[in-house]
């Protein structure tokens, strides 16, 4: 019945757990752990998870199996969990997609001229584009395979994953092109033409990491991942290919988890993690590519956190997080000089948004078979948002205005809070956790209230065995 409620879910696993406990699980030590610090997945063994996930369309679960197959040994498999470099690939093709007006009006502006003329060239050529920009951006990336392997010797795990994300689309489209030879009549000639287009992209994530457990400072965790993605678009026919640059993705993440005073009851958690990057971007080409913009990134974030034991079974966490993140946007156009074409550059422009996070959650267990949390969020961030503006010349000698492209700027501040509330229970080897919906307390569920609305925004079913 629990599912019935789901509206949204985040990663996998116990995401429902880590989000009634402030929102970040780096500060706890849980299965969604291992998805930047791979060593950790030794910890977690002979279980089978599922979370629905209804933005993943029709496969609308993310689902895994974590099995020891050895004392010292765990493999584990995931199903529709996306990884940074699928989410980056999927941003980057979203931002290509054309709506239908657009569409329209090239079709129209295509038939409105005979062909072979220069009209006809410079609507086709458009008509193109963004015909193939839809394509790319009506690709569905899925995540498959996304493997990790775990292995323990001594004080130190190691960890890797695997994720591949890919969607390819082949298509074979009869066209008509139209002939208007003008002379005492007009006489119309129709030629089909086969067109075979391949469409596709592709993202790889490899994610290395180590867990060092009782060092002299307490257990480090590490983690390093490397990613790459890219996208084509070719049809042979036309003799038309584009393909893509960029698509990088580099990210470090460290912890430490030391014990405080004898009985080891606090924990102090001080992180960090940097990331780097680009979005793939369609490589300039005057023809089938004339506007590109590549986007770069660099972000980071740093922080430290308590995690303390309540009554033996009962948890609290504290923490605060300083956050960095730059985005680099360089795009590239062509203009038209004369009867010529010319690739312009334009210049770059970054948005910049420092930000600290301040978090509290509680952990609590009823008895034996329910346990209750509940958590706090702030946040404050500061956006620095560059534009590009036109600024007017003027020149008097020559009486005659010209336009320079000068970068601008707008500041913004914003603070976000929220709290949430969930439970855990337990039957056996089944475990749910359930992030109840933040309106529950003040509008509570239909058949009470009247009001509609869900119980729950995130469900995370675990099965031990």
């Amino acid at each position: 019945m629990l599912l019935v409620f789901v509206v949204s879910s985040g990663a996998f696993a116990a995401s429902a757990r880590w989000n009634a406990l402030g929102g970040d699980h780096r500060f706890i030590i849980d299965t969604s752990n291992y998805s930047i610090y791979p060593g950790r997945v030794t910890l977690f063994g002979d279980a089978l998870f599922i979370v629905p996930v209804p933005n993943f369309l029709d496969n609308n679960v993310a689902a895994g199996a974590l099995l020891n197959v050895a004392d010292n040994m765990t493999l584990a498999y995931h199903y529709n969990l996306a990884s940074a470099g699928a989410k980056n690939l999927s941003g980057a093709l979203a931002g290509l997609g054309v709506d239908e007006t657009a569409l329209s009006k090239a079709e129209r502006e295509l038939r409105k001229h005979d062909v072979g003329t220069p009209e006809w060239d410079k609507a086709s050529a458009a008509l193109a584009l963004i015909t193939q920009n839809n394509r790319l951006a009506a690709l569905t990336i899925r995540t498959f395979p996304d493997l990790f392997w775990g292995i323990k010797t001594g004080n130190v795990s190691l960890g890797i994953r695997l994720a591949a994300a890919m969607d390819s689309v082949s298509d074979v489209a009869s066209t008509f092109e139209t002939h208007n030879m003008q002379g005492l009549a007009v006489l119309e000639t129709k030629t089909a033409i086969s067109d075979e287009i391949t469409t596709s992209a592709k993202a790889l994530d490899l994610s290395l990491g180590a867990t060092m457990y009782k060092t002299p400072a307490g257990d480090l965790d590490l983690g390093l991942r490397v990613g790459m993605q890219s996208f084509a678009d070719e049809s042979p026919s036309y003799d038309t290919k584009v393909e893509s640059t960029g698509g990088m993705d580099l990210a470090f993440d460290a912890r430490l988890n030391k014990p405080l005073g004898k009985e080891g009851n606090k924990t102090l958690v001080p992180l960090l993690s940097v990331n780097i990057g680009s979005l793939p971007s369609a490589d300039y080409n005057e023809d089938f590519a004339p506007d590109v913009t590549a986007v770069s990134y660099t972000r980071g974030n740093i922080g430290i956190g308590l995690r303390n034991k309540v009554k033996e079974k009962g948890l609290l966490v504290l923490g605060v997080v300083g956050g960095y993140s730059a985005t680099t946007f360089a795009p590239i156009t062509t203009i038209a000089e004369g009867d010529a074409l010319k690739k312009k550059e334009l210049p770059e422009t970054t948005d910049v948004v420092p930000s600290a996070t301040v978090l509290a959650g509680c952990e609590f267990p009823i008895n034996k078979w329910l346990a209750v949390r509940g958590g706090v969020n702030v946040k404050f961030a500061s956006v620095t948002d560059e534009i590009v503006v036109q600024e007017v010349v003027e020149n008097f000698v020559a009486d005659e205005e010209d336009f320079e492209a000068v970068v601008g700027s707008r500041k913004s501040t914003n603070v976000g809070y929220y709290y949430n509330m969930g439970f855990r229970t337990v039957f056996g080897g089944l475990i749910v956790d359930v992030l109840l919906a933040r309106n529950i307390v003040h509008r509570g569920p239909y058949f009470l209230t009247g009001a509609t609305g869900t119980w729950a925004t995130n469900v995370c079913v675990v099965y031990k065995f």
